[in-house]
């Protein structure tokens, strides 16, 4: 996969903005540690203490680092946060470090190359174009981390063996999917697979060693800057009960999950703020949030045509398949539908069994989870008729979207 790496420079007022511009000598990077920045001063001598001591007078916490330069612990400013959003909520991912000059912040940015056609990607107003270049995923992941982690250190071979193994079923509790299946979807012996397996595996699980070793001294696990910038945000639902928990890859959302607990801090978004709305009113039907699918085709097929199903109406497992030229698949469709990673914003809830009932739902809450959704989309659920009674109107159950 290729990319466009840019860098781009612009002008917001804030603390590295004002030391950049007073110390013009001093270089000032950062690399995101946890909800703050690891920032690292380097220049003459003297500058350096100079600008150091009024960093911290501004409320910066300095770390002495015995291996290089002095460090400073610092949160990023209201308006950097709100910009980097903007960055990313566009489809763009910030390759660490950061750096500031002259009262500016510039950043390097990837985006996958755009399709002919495609929208163009724009980083937002006010912001200053310094370079362009193209590279390969494998060249960005070793850039960013100097090829010390896992993942840029897989071979081809292991990455298409760990892949399918993701995707096929292979790690999920109960496995559904044994290794003579991953490999004879890759045309390779069980042998070869089992190896390349178990090879990447190691190199894996050894870089996520700083982490597992925070952990177990109880200090807390910071995330690892990676090409691919996870954001993860979380908010209570009050009509569910449930936090709901939405995953943002390249700016793009990659997972929605409903549950009883919330794995990290509380934190706002625009479009986490959609999905509790409508989960409130029952309005919005969300088609236009952008989603990111790693999924296989068939799933994909499915993901996609939930999408297309408005709020308050409902398609059986069977009409569904039938609609997508696939009569004999609802067991297919079922299984796809189950596997949803993107509950709400992908309303797999919608799809219902053609015998009655609400049926299962795959997030927490199960059924109770399913029927509030529906409800407060405006559907009536009658169990004994089943049928689904929307906004002024009744629809079968059976009902099939043209």
């Amino acid at each position: 996969m290729q990319f466009e790496v840019s860098r781009y420079a612009f002008a917001i007022s804030s603390p590295l903005g004002e030391l950049s511009q007073r110390y013009p000598t001093v270089r000032w990077t950062a690399r995101p540690l946890g909800r703050q920045w690891l920032v690292r001063a380097e220049g003459p001598p003297e500058d350096v203490e100079d600008a150091l001591r009024e960093a911290v007078r501004a409320r910066a916490r300095r770390v002495e680092d015995p291996r290089g330069p002095a460090c400073l612990l610092l949160s990023p400013s209201r308006a950097e946060s709100r910009r980097l959003l903007q960055i990313e909520a566009a489809g763009g991912t910030i390759l660490p470090p950061l750096s500031w000059s002259e009262g500016s912040i510039i950043v390097r940015v990837a985006v996958p190359l755009p399709k002919p056609g495609a929208d163009p990607f724009r980083p937002g107003p006010g912001t200053r174009l310094l370079s362009r270049r193209k590279s390969s995923l494998r060249d960005l992941l070793t850039e960013v981390d100097g090829g010390r982690s896992g993942p840029s250190r897989l071979s081809e071979r292991q990455l298409s063996v760990l892949r399918e193994a993701i995707q096929g079923g292979y790690y999920d509790v109960p496995r559904k999917a044994p290794l003579e299946h991953i490999a004879a979807r890759l045309g390779i012996q069980r042998s070869t697979a089992e190896e390349h397996l178990r090879r990447g595996e190691s190199i894996l699980l050894g870089s996520f060693r700083p982490l597992l070793d925070a952990r177990a001294s109880g200090e807390e696990a910071l995330p690892v800057p990676t090409p691919q910038t996870l954001e993860t945000y979380a908010r209570f639902s009050h009509e569910l009960d449930l936090y709901v928990q939405m995953i943002l890859r390249n700016g793009r959302i990659s997972h929605v999950r409903l549950a009883r607990s919330a794995p990290l801090p509380h934190r706002g978004h625009p479009y986490l703020a959609r999905i509790l709305h409508h989960i409130q009113t029952g309005q919005d039907d969300l088609t236009d949030l952008p989603v990111e699918l790693d999924v296989s085709g068939f799933d994909r097929e499915v993901l996609e045509a939930l999408r297309r199903i408005p709020p308050g109406e409902t398609i059986t497992y069977g009409a569904l398949a039938r609609l997508l030229g696939h009569p004999r698949s609802a067991r297919a469709v079922g299984n796809a539908v189950a596997r949803n990673p993107i509950s709400v914003v992908i309303p797999c809830h919608r799809v219902v069994p053609a015998q009655g009932g609400i049926g299962n739902y795959s997030a927490e809450g199960g059924s109770r989870t399913k029927e509030t959704l529906l409800r407060q989309e405006g559907a009536t659920i009658d169990p004994a008729s089943a049928t689904v009674r929307g906004r002024g109107r009744s629809h079968h159950r059976r009902r099939v979207l043209p």
